[in-house]
C-alpha cells in the first residue's frame, strides 16, 4: 500500500541515506566538468520521471477537495517565526508614540502568551485528528475533513479576536500591516503553488501563528478578504 511506501521513505533509515549520497557524488564530481553534470543530472531526471510514469494502469486524476498548509515553518522557512513581524510592528507603534496597548515589554510578553496560547489549544484541536506517526494509515474521510475545516476556520477567527482584546497591534496601520507581511521570507515557489490551487478553484487555508489575516494574505501575495 502507499501508506508503507511513505512510512518506508519518511523514516529516519532511509532519510541518512541522501546525505551519504551526496558526500559521495561531491567527492566523485570534484574537478569535473560543470556543463556535463548538469546534463547527465537532467538525463537522471528524466529517467526517473519515465520510471514512475511507466506503470500501466496509472491512477485517475483527482481534484484535491481542499489545500491546507501551516504557514510557519511550511510556507516560511524553518526556524522562522512569522509572529516576530506582529511583535516589531507592536515595537514601531510603541516607539512612534502612537496610542498603544502597553509599550515594547508588554508587547513581547503578551506575544509570547499569545503565541503559547495558540500552541496548546492548536495541538488539542488537531493532534487526535492526525494521530501518532506510526499506525495504520487514516482512512479518507471528506465528511471528516469539511468538519475539520470549519472547525479550524473557527479557530482561527477565536485566536484573532483575542489578538484584537489584547491590542497587541494596536497604534499599526494596515500599510505597515501589510509592509511586514511582504518582508517575511517564503520557502520558493510557496506563493506560486497555492495561487495554482486558487487558479484551479482549490479552496486554501493557511493556518499560522502570527494572528494576523491581513499580514498573511501580504506575505501570500493574496487578495485581502472582502467583508
Amino acid at each position: 500500500e502507499y501508506w508503507e511506501w511513505v512510512r518506508t521513505y519518511s523514516s529516519p533509515e532511509y532519510l541518512a541515506i541522501p546525505a551519504l549520497k551526496e558526500a559521495m557524488f561531491d567527492k566523485l564530481a570534484a574537478g569535473e566538468d560543470k556543463a556535463r553534470l548538469q546534463r547527465l543530472y537532467r538525463r537522471a531526471m528524466r529517467l526517473e520521471a519515465s520510471f514512475f510514469s511507466a506503470q500501466p494502469h496509472p491512477p485517475p486524476p483527482r481534484r484535491p477537495a481542499a489545500l491546507l498548509t501551516d504557514f510557519d515553518g511550511t510556507c516560511s522557512p524553518a526556524g522562522a517565526d512569522s509572529s516576530g513581524a506582529i511583535l516589531a510592528l507592536a515595537e514601531q507603534a510603541a516607539g512612534g508614540g502612537r496610542p498603544t496597548a502597553g509599550d515594547a515589554a508588554w508587547a513581547a510578553r503578551t506575544r509570547a502568551a499569545l503565541a503559547a496560547g495558540y500552541q496548546r489549544q492548536y495541538e488539542q484541536l488537531v493532534g487526535p485528528l492526525v494521530g501518532p506517526a506510526e499506525g495504520p494509515a487514516p482512512q479518507s474521510d471528506p465528511a471528516g475533513v469539511a468538519a475539520l475545516l470549519e472547525r479550524l476556520s473557527e479557530f482561527d477567527e477565536e485566536m484573532n479576536r483575542r489578538v484584537e482584546e489584547a491590542g497587541i497591534l494596536k497604534g499599526s496601520t494596515p500599510e505597515e500591516v501589510c509592509a511586514a507581511g511582504s518582508a517575511v521570507p517564503l520557502r520558493p515557489h510557496c506563493r506560486e503553488a497555492l495561487r495554482a490551487a486558487l487558479d484551479r478553484g482549490i479552496p486554501v487555508h493557511v493556518v499560522s501563528v502570527n494572528w494576523s489575516d491581513l499580514l498573511l494574505r501580504a506575505a501570500l501575495r493574496l487578495p485581502a478578504r472582502r467583508g
